[in-house]
């Protein structure tokens, strides 16, 4: 309370107004924060609109396998911003080869299983293991960047039922490095 003609200093510490920017990585699908550990939620068509803070602002994207990457941008108060891009480094692993019951884990992670249909892998050599039937297969695997890799499955079943009872049979050597 301040009475007529009474004089008093105040600190108040102003908090930045938000701004929607666009941000959007290569391959789809990374994980948004501020560079403290702030998650950011989006909002919009594919949930690329983030409301952030306008000024400096270090902007992470994360992408399970692929680590993650910052962006240093400087964002407008009051005119419209450009969206901002995040390019990982990645190859392209195909699962649709794979039997239904088989999971691929490389180490302790699970990298995927045929209904991910594909998983984007970090360049480079990958030794990964096949779970799911009574004898686990493991195999090395050269993820190209910006390629496609396909994993060879050296013994496959001769055939077999899904659960709908529909009857399929392996294919050895197709084109493309499938089965």
């Amino acid at each position: 309370t301040v009475e007529k003609s009474e004089h008093t200093n105040l600190t108040a510490k102003l908090i930045r107004r938000n701004v929607t920017v666009e941000l959007v990585s290569d391959p789809p699908g990374a994980e948004f924060s501020l560079a403290n550990g702030a998650d950011l939620i989006g909002g919009g068509t594919e949930h690329k609109l983030f409301s952030v803070p306008w000024g400096a602002l270090d902007l992470v994207a994360r992408y399970k396998r692929l680590g993650a990457i910052t962006n240093h941008v400087t964002l407008a108060a009051e005119k419209g911003n450009p969206e901002v891009r995040f390019k990982f480094e990645y190859g392209t692993l195909v699962l649709t080869n794979l039997p239904a019951d088989i999971v691929v884990f490389e180490g302790r992670d699970k990298v995927g299983s045929a209904a991910d249909q594909q998983v984007y892998e970090p360049p480079g050599r990958h030794a990964y293991a096949l779970r799911g039937r009574t004898n686990p297969q493991t195999m090395a695997v050269t993820i190209n960047p910006s390629g496609v890799s396909f994993l060879k499955i050296p013994t496959a079943e001769k055939s077999w039922k899904n659960g709908l009872g529909m009857f399929f049979a392996w294919v050895p050597n197709l084109p493309g490095g499938g089965a």
